[in-house]
């Protein structure tokens, strides 16, 4: 955790631990992953003692709310097992914004296994700069970020940051303005190596690329972004590149096909 954060949090963290009983405590998935994770529950039961269940940290809000920022898990075992006047001892904060919550889960877990999505989720609720203008840009395509693959969702938290921190986010908005307008909000129009493929062909060719002749092409491509992704896989029995790579290269040879001007560099 950086200096300034650890003065924050410090300044925030009420004298000692004290005993709460994990009933009154509650989840505010904003700050938090956005789920329980069931096998984690199971293999937390699996080998219980309640009498080490260690430090739990905590946020005590202005509402009275004592949101679980460290133990959500702990926490579901002991209501899961009849136990919600358990007192468990926890670290409590004070007077923490949202922000500062998600800031603070995210510090408690930098090595610890959360998945790719609540971290960049929590990132937004944060505030973090990069988490939140990716985000933007997701909304601005008219998706949403979904944990699963889905109509209308992104899910491919990773491809976004490749494709966000190559140049600050100009070609992921490209790519995913065609992704969208070629196929609409489907799920496979923003699977990650399509939209890694797209950015990366603007990333090559983006000054170059008249956008509404590559949406209409990539609108008539047989079998759409589906049939795109196959023919990708199927370059890789004759060339030596990632799926990405492959892709964008479909994608030069899709947008030059009949034009007499202003062809593209093969990738």
């Amino acid at each position: 955790m950086a200096v300034a954060e650890t003065t924050l949090f410090e300044r925030k963290l009420k004298s000692g631990i004290r005993e709460i009983p994990v009933g009154e405590m509650v989840v505010d998935h904003r700050v938090q992953r956005e789920r329980i994770l069931p096998a984690r529950v199971k293999e937390l039961r699996a080998k219980f003692d309640p009498d080490l269940l260690g430090v739990m940290t905590v946020s005590t809000r202005a509402n009275g709310e004592t949101v679980v920022i460290d133990g959500m898990h702990r926490r579901e075992v002991l209501l899961q097992l009849g136990l919600p006047d358990w007192p468990a001892e926890c670290k409590v904060y004070v007077n923490l914004t949202l922000n500062e919550e998600a800031a603070l889960f995210r510090a408690l877990n930098n090595t610890r296994k959360v998945s790719a999505y609540d971290n960049f989720r929590t990132g937004v609720t944060e505030g973090a700069a990069e988490e939140v203008a990716i985000y933007q840009i997701v909304k601005a395509a008219g998706l949403s970020l979904t944990n699963v693959s889905a109509d209308g969702g992104i899910a491919c938290v990773a491809a976004l940051r490749e494709a966000y921190r190559v140049d600050d986010g100009k070609s992921l908005r490209a790519a995913l303005n065609v992704a969208v307008s070629a196929w609409g909000a489907t799920a496979i129009a923003v699977e990650g190596p399509i939209v890694r493929g797209l950015a990366i062909f603007f990333e090559h060719h983006g000054a170059s690329v008249d956008t509404a002749v590559l949406i209409e092409k990539l609108s008539k491509f047989p079998g759409g972004a589906g049939n795109l992704l196959g023919r990708a896989r199927s370059l890789r029995e004759i060339r030596t590149a990632s799926i990405p790579r492959l892709i964008a290269a479909v994608v030069v040879t899709v947008y030059n096909k009949s034009r007499r001007t202003g062809q593209l560099a093969e990738l």
